[in-house]
């Protein structure tokens, strides 16, 4: 009787212990595929100029919590759009997103007075990534890019990171220690002069990183059961043609500087 006692206290014990870990949650996701022209012209001639919009976005469709999940879909559409689409069904998002944007074009032809000796292209594209969707944890990428003829071009790439236990957002402050800010600047900067084969900061700032100086843990960061990377965007720390530099650094690196209490510690506790 006293050994059936100890295994029903054992097994009590077990239940609230698995009962207090946080689940593997994961995020099932669905894609919202779109490609949609609109021409300036009536007569069906792109030569005269046209309007592209081109979305692939993914998007959370089922989870644990319908509370959470919804928290990261609208947290999402801030990110792809505006804060204005913070309150629409996905699909009724693109949607909207897409006619604004033809009607934004319309207008731009009207009172430019674009005809076929002079016309104008306008390109829009989005696409976004799964990078993690593992441990409590979402990593996603959004990439943005738009051409307004042959002058102007501007792409830019967002990585997100989401605790799938609350639905928050999860920021740098929230998984670093105060003040480590130039120590993992000093981290980044190392790790590029490794995978590019610089000698020196300076024949690093020589070869193109003419903006060395925004080599700082920037808030464009991935997670993995792995580590950290950090994405710095054309421009950023170096010259457009160079174009974007990811820096992964791993957890046994970073270890030292990481708060032992975050939405992240039990990647790095394993």
């Amino acid at each position: 009787m006293k050994r059936l006692s100890v295994s029903i206290l054992t097994l009590l014990l077990l239940v609230l212990f698995f009962n207090g870990c946080k689940k593997n949650t994961a995020l099932e996701f669905q894609k919202v595929d779109h490609i949609r022209f609109m021409l300036s012209a009536q007569d069906n001639d792109s030569s005269k100029g046209y309007c592209k919009v081109d979305i692939q976005f993914l998007y959370p469709s089922k989870g644990d919590d319908e509370i959470v999940l919804k928290k990261i879909q609208q947290q999402l559409l801030v990110y792809a759009f505006d804060s204005s689409y913070i309150d629409y069904p996905v699909k009724a998002a693109i949607d909207t997103f897409i006619k604004t944007t033809f009607d934004s074009y319309s207008k731009h032809i009207i009172d430019k007075q674009v005809f076929a000796e002079n016309s104008t292209n306008e390109e829009w594209r989005m696409n976004t990534v799964i990078i993690f969707n593992d441990n409590g944890l979402l990593s996603y990428e959004l990439s943005r890019s738009s051409q307004i003829g042959k002058v102007y071009r501007s792409e830019y790439t967002q990585y997100l990171v989401f605790d799938l236990h609350t639905g928050n957002k999860i920021a740098q402050r929230d998984i670093f220690e105060e003040g480590v800010e130039p120590v993992i600047s000093d981290l980044l900067k190392k790790q590029i002069m490794l995978e590019k084969g610089f000698d020196t900061e300076e024949h690093m700032i020589n070869n193109g990183y003419f903006f060395a100086m925004n080599i700082v843990p920037n808030e464009n960061f991935s997670v993995s059961d792995k580590g950290i990377s950090y994405l710095f965007n054309s421009d950023e720390i170096a010259v457009y043609s160079l174009g974007q530099t990811e820096v992964f650094l791993p957890f046994s690196k970073l270890a030292p500087y990481l708060k032992k209490e975050s939405p992240i510690a039990h990647l790095f506790a394993k």
